[in-house]
């Protein structure tokens, strides 16, 4: 927290943000498009200590499962279409928490995910947001 009782608390973000966006050009590219996605982060934080203020050590995979793509304005995230977002709990600056992610998606009445994105080496920051952008359809096969 921020500040003392009598001024009042404020609690501080303590994750950080991953985004995973693909570029409008190879989206539209693309005619069926992906209507699921899921991402699993391998080898994040996974506790987060209030009376330490910081990560404790140790880390884990974290699933998050298969669901609809964000839609409408929410499907944006400047010039790229979003594909999926997820949070992690981060080292506080100026140090990183470096994970490696599994992005699944599926098209519409697919029962096994069409695209398959493996990224390493992702730098999370806490209360700041990373993202991975690019023509990631074409890549993920």
């Amino acid at each position: 927290y921020i500040g003392t009782v009598k001024d009042g608390v404020t609690l501080s973000r303590i994750v950080s943000q991953i985004n995973f966006a693909c570029t409008k050009a190879d989206w539209d590219n693309h005619t069926v498009k992906p209507v699921s996605s899921s991402l699993v982060l391998k080898s994040a934080p996974y506790a987060f200590s209030l009376t330490d203020g910081k990560i404790l050590p140790g880390t884990k995979d974290i699933a998050y499962s298969k669901a609809n793509l964000p839609s409408g304005t929410d499907a944006m995230l400047g010039a790229n279409y979003r594909l999926l977002t997820a949070y992690s709990f981060a080292a506080a600056a100026p140090e990183l928490t470096t994970v490696s992610a599994e992005l699944k998606l599926w098209k519409e009445d697919s029962t096994n995910h069409d695209y398959l994105l493996q990224v390493s080496n992702v730098d999370l920051q806490i209360n700041k947001h990373t993202n991975v952008t690019g023509d990631i359809l074409s890549m993920a096969k």
